[in-house]
């Protein structure tokens, strides 16, 4: 690689990872301007292999589901730029569209509109958009970070209101799609864009990540593997009951 193009990449993935408030690529000015005081910003960051416990006891039992203490109170629309990814952009689509729809079909509030848009803008910034992108990020331990802005303080019992989130998936892995939807565990030596997916849709949902092996079979728990499938598919114990505490499970 050309000198000046490592320093490049070197440049913008730096960027990122010691941003986390930052993004690769400047982002169209949309006429959304942050208010200090008003608008707040929280980044959840999803690692590849175990996350860390941050000190918790290994003894304290964790709950099936964490609760960020925030959530949607409209129906939010969401754009994906699936340049990057390696994948067929209608097939990214399509995954993404299902990642978040599982959430959906769970709760009794359209959490997510079932269009699916599409969109150039690459990154995180607070601009009007809710965007779900591909960019350079280190260190390459991480796999993807959501990163969610709000109002109100966050409180489980009193949530503050999302007001938007964007999601970035690393380009310096390989990303695929499970050839059979999720027949077994690992299927495929990448990193599958709907298990991924399904996670990070979460967080806007208003879950938090679980750190705790006990939780492992969970959507939310707070790491992934190459090939792992699990997550597609939201767990009745935990990610479930969690949703539905904050939007009411679906009529019958």
């Amino acid at each position: 690689m050309p000198k000046f193009k490592l320093v490049l990449v070197l440049a913008l993935s730096l960027v990122v990872a010691f941003g986390l408030v930052g993004t690769a690529f400047a982002a169209p000015d949309k006429g959304k301007p942050v208010t200090p005081g008003d608008v707040k910003q929280l980044t959840l960051v999803f690692y590849q292999g175990p996350p860390s416990e941050k000190g918790k006891p290994a003894d304290e039992p964790e709950p099936s589901y964490v609760l960020i203490g925030l959530k949607l109170y409209e129906t939010a629309t969401y754009y994906v730029n699936p340049e990057g990814s390696g994948v067929d952009p209608e097939a990214v689509k399509a995954a993404i569209g299902a990642s978040f729809e599982a959430w959906d079909e769970v709760t009794d509030f359209e959490l997510f509109n079932d269009t699916v848009g599409t969109t150039d803008f690459r990154g995180r910034e607070y601009d009007g958009q809710n965007a779900i992108s591909w960019v350079l990020i280190v260190p390459p331990k991480i796999v993807a970070l959501c990163t969610i802005w709000y109002e109100g303080e966050l409180d489980p019992d009193n949530p503050a209101r999302v007001l938007e989130f964007d999601i970035c998936f690393n380009m310096w892995h390989e990303w695929g799609i499970d050839p059979d939807g999720e027949g077994t565990e690992y299927t495929i030596d990448a990193f599958d864009i709907q298990n991924v997916a399904t996670h990070e849709a979460g967080h806007p949902v208003g879950l938090d990540d679980l750190e705790e092996e006990q939780n492992s079979e969970q959507t939310m728990y707070g790491s992934t593997t190459e090939g792992e499938t699990k997550k597609i598919s939201l767990h009745p114990d935990g990610d479930i009951i969690g949703a539905q505490e904050l939007y009411g499970a679906p009529a019958e």
